[in-house]
Order: structure tokens, then C-alpha cells, then sequence
């Protein structure tokens, strides 16, 4: 096994609201391996765009550490950063917002270029070209500016931008939420064709965990900033074990019109809590199907199971015969807490 491109290990982010302390990502840990496609999934305030903005240091982490190639990223300054910031680029959730409306289309790569040291206006200009070919767009296109775009053209537009400067990882937020359902496919397998060709490390931020399927190897579900299972693709969505995973599943449409009819779609009851007074025990307990009096009182610890996967649940849903004795024995010694630990998603 090749040594992971990226680790996160334990890491939380604290927001100050109202007065309160917001925990937005909590003891939060994955790694990410070169060339690998990993999505988080989740309802909105889950907490995974501030994951993803703490990965590249947009965000401030207020603990944990973030590996990338082998090195520590969690407290260095912005001068240190900067070269490192080449290889870790971010494609933002809405096209039109993250493009300046002022500024033609050759500016705005040929900006990013140049504030990393290329000062050959030949090669900018031929470098613009090519990242403009790469993502489907016409060389006149360059002369242009975003409100001369689609919504489509304006994301080709933002991905050129982030590839710029050759990365290893895109973090891409929500990459495809703003744009048209008949669009959406188109820009999903861009950037899966952009993968292969440059081997591209993604790690993707989603709330539709039907749109992510084709192209994640790897799937982690958060919950009120918490990943409650992370594991490979195709078992996940073959038998989720979390019952927030196996309700966010149902949701998802199927093609088949037999085989939609006949599945069981799971409403959960009320709304995300709020994260200034998450719940005590487990998070999810208080629109779980399945939660019991231990579910209220203990916080589920991450177990793995057979298939490599994660699941933080004391009663994971399709689990193999002895993950109910794996998750109690995590539990060994758990005494009840006299307040409820604070925290949770932003």
C-alpha cells in the first residue's frame, strides 16, 4: 500500500456564536490515498464545507492535525504554506460567486499562475489554452467574462482555475449543487475524465449521495459534525449499517421503476438538532428508529467491521454477527456523563 496523500487525524473546529462555543467538525479522522475519490456526505449544517475549508487552512482548526505528503499543515504560517497551496486547490460550490465578475477569463487563471512565480506571458497564455481545452471550453472563451457563461461553463471555468497549477488534491464543495439536473452528469464526468488524465485526488463535498455514487471510492457520512460511517463505496451503498446512512439511501431515486416502488423510504422525524445543544449519547438518537436508553446515555465510538468500514453505532444496521460484541466491548468502563459534552455542526 502507497503511503496516504492525506490524513486527518482527530480534527475539530470550534466557531464562537451568540455567545456560545459551535464544535462545527468534531474528533473528525480519514485518510485519503493518491488518486482515490472520497465523498462526504450529509444534510446541510453537518459540517462538511468547514471540513473541507479546515483541510486547506481556510479555515483555522482548533484541534487535531492535517498530513498532507508527509507533512504537518495544522500550524504552519502563510509564507510556509504557499508553496504547498499548489498542490491543494478547492473548486467552490457556486460558480458565479467564486469567479470576479470583473475580470475576463484569462485573468482570472492567468492570475493564479502568476501569483505563483510564472512571469513568461507566452507560456500563461498557452497554459490558459490548454486548461480551457482540458475542460471543454473554446480558446475565444478566455476573452470573455463570467456573465457571458452558463452556470455549466462557469464551473469548466472555476475547475480550469483550480488546475491551474498542477494539483495533487481538489477539494470540490458541493461542485454541482447550483447547476441544472441535465448539467449536473456533464460536470461529474469532467471530472472524473480529468482524474484519469492527471491523476487527481478528490475529496467531495455532497448532500446527494445518489450523485456522488459513480465516482466515489470511498463514502464518509457526517452527522451534526461528526463522521458516523466512512468505508468503501460499494458496500456502503450494497448495506449501510449507520441508520442515517440507511435513511439518506432511501431518499435516493432509482431507475427502475419496480424496484423504486417497492422499497421502503425512511422519513426521519424531526430536524438536525441544534449544534450550540447537541443531544447527550448518541447525536442521531433523537430521530433514530432504533435508539434505545443506551443510545441517549453513551456516545457510539467509531468500530470497525469486517469490510473495513466504520461505523459509530451501538446497533449498526447489516453488520456481520460479532460487530454487536465489537461495539459493546468499546464501551468497557463507560461511566455516564454529568453533563452533556458540547459541540457539534456548523
Amino acid at each position: 500500500m502507497t503511503a496516504p496523500l492525506l490524513e486527518v487525524e482527530t480534527l475539530s473546529k470550534d466557531f464562537r456564536a451568540g455567545g456560545h462555543s459551535v464544535r462545527a467538525v468534531d474528533d473528525v479522522s480519514f485518510m485519503l490515498r493518491q488518486g482515490e475519490t472520497l465523498a462526504v456526505v450529509g444534510e446541510s449544517g453537518s459540517g462538511k464545507t468547514t471540513l473541507g475549508r479546515c483541510i486547506l487552512r481556510l479555515e483555522e482548526p482548533t484541534a487535531g492535525r492535517i498530513i498532507f505528503e508527509g507533512n504537518d499543515l495544522t500550524h504552519l504560517n502563510a509564507k510556509q504554506l504557499r508553496p504547498i497551496r499548489e498542490r491543494m486547490q478547492m473548486v467552490f460550490q457556486d460558480p458565479y460567486t467564486s469567479l470576479n465578475p470583473r475580470k475576463r477569463v484569462r485573468q482570472l487563471i492567468g492570475d493564479v499562475l502568476r501569483a505563483h512565480g510564472e512571469r513568461d506571458g507566452v507560456r500563461i497564455q498557452a497554459r490558459i489554452a490548454e486548461l480551457l481545452d482540458d475542460v471543454g471550453l473554446r480558446p475565444e472563451h478566455a476573452g470573455r467574462r463570467p456573465h457571458a457563461f452558463s452556470g455549466g461553463q462557469r464551473q469548466r471555468i472555476g475547475i480550469a482555475r483550480a488546475l491551474a497549477l498542477k494539483p495533487k488534491l481538489i477539494v470540490a464543495d458541493e461542485p454541482v449543487s447550483a447547476l441544472d439536473v441535465s448539467i449536473q452528469a456533464q460536470i461529474i464526468n469532467l471530472m472524473a475524465d480529468l482524474q484519469d488524465e492527471h491523476g487527481l485526488t478528490y475529496l467531495i463535498i455532497a448532500h446527494d449521495l445518489g450523485l456522488v455514487r459513480q465516482v466515489a471510492d470511498r463514502v464518509a457520512v457526517m452527522y451534526l459534525g461528526q463522521i458516523v460511517e466512512q468505508g468503501a463505496s460499494d458496500a456502503l451503498y450494497r448495506s449501510p449499517m449507520h441508520p442515517y446512512t440507511e435513511a439518506l439511501l432511501s431518499a435516493v431515486p432509482l431507475p427502475d421503476p419496480e424496484a423504486s416502488a417497492g422499497r421502503r423510504r425512511i422519513a426521519l422525524k424531526g430536524d438536525l438538532p441544534s449544534p450550540i445543544n447537541p443531544p447527550s449519547g448518541c447525536r442521531f438518537h433523537t430521530r433514530c428508529p432504533h435508539a434505545t436508553d443506551l443510545c441517549r446515555m453513551a456516545a457510539p465510538p467509531p468500530v470497525a467491521h469486517a469490510d473495513g468500514r466504520q461505523v459509530a453505532c451501538h446497533f449498526p444496521r447489516n453488520a456481520d454477527d460479532d460487530a454487536q460484541d465489537r461495539a459493546m466491548a468499546a464501551l468497557d468502563g463507560w461511566q455516564p456523563q454529568s453533563t452533556p459534552r458540547s459541540g457539534a455542526a456548523a
